[in-house]
């Protein structure tokens, strides 16, 4: 089983961490089906999960559509309305009970201007973005859903104890009912 981290702890397992981190972070407690940003909302925070799964996903012509899940360990946050300052066409919500550690977006800017690991944590964050971005959007361009699901079962085996079905199928752009068949073929 993995070790769940703070902050802190990731910054001291992941780089040559000895610095004072300068900014502050705040430590909140979600109960599942909390949202932490709804669509429209301005997004303010990058966040950290110690705990728990957090759902990215949009509405559209009335249908829900999942982005993604971030589970413990994990930075995540609305990255386009952060960076743009626009209202979030998309929304984060608990899946679970999460314990969630959030910075301050410009606190974080600002202390990048003298920090080296607040650079470097904003840059391993932004290449970790782009590199989860381009796999997803290979994987829809090019695997069909039996694929994209075994790739769930090889790569994220977790997701599948702990998200629903019917959300699995709403993240792999499929029917509930074309997954519920997909799943008996591979058994």
């Amino acid at each position: 089983m993995k070790n769940h981290f703070s902050i802190h702890e990731y910054l001291k397992n992941n780089f040559d961490y000895e610095e004072e981190f300068p900014i502050e972070i705040n430590r909140i407690e979600l109960k599942r089906n909390s949202f932490i940003l709804k669509e429209n909302e301005l997004e303010n925070d990058l966040y950290f999960i110690v705990d728990g799964i957090v759902e990215s996903g949009m509405n559209k012509n009335g249908e829900n559509h999942i982005i993604d899940f971030f589970f413990f360990n994990q930075f995540f946050t609305a990255l386009i309305p952060l960076i743009t300052r626009k209202p979030s066409d998309t929304y984060l919500l608990c899946v679970t009970d999460c314990v969630i550690e959030k910075i301050n977006y410009e606190s974080l800017n600002n202390a990048s201007k003298n920090s080296l690991i607040v650079n470097k944590l904003l840059r391993r964050l932004s290449e970790l973005a782009l590199m989860q971005r381009l796999k997803k959007e290979k994987q829809m361009a090019t695997l069909s859903a039996e694929e994209m699901y075994l790739d769930l079962i090889k790569n994220r085996p977790y997701i599948l104890q702990q998200i629903s079905v019917k959300k699995i199928a709403q993240y792999l752009g499929v029917h509930p009912a074309s997954l519920s068949r997909i799943r008996k073929q591979i058994k």
